[in-house]
């Protein structure tokens, strides 16, 4: 059998373990959030561009934008 000490460690490392399994969701929800906001910046640099192609097309003026 391992002495006291060892055992106390052993279940120290567990406790350390279970608080940095315990802040995982946080982070994983963090990191969710700035994927879905890139990806909204991503979809409206898209439309811009989608845009400037077609007034480009239509002829229209460069300064000159829908909205």
């Amino acid at each position: 059998m391992a002495p006291w000490f060892w055992r106390c460690r052993g279940w120290r490392g567990v406790g350390v373990g279970r608080r940095v399994l315990a802040r995982q969701p946080g982070l994983i929800l963090a990191d969710n959030y700035r994927s879905v906001l890139a990806a909204q910046r991503m979809k409206e640099a898209v439309e811009r561009v989608d845009q400037s192609v077609l007034l480009e097309l239509l002829g229209q003026p460069k300064g000159r934008r829908w909205r």
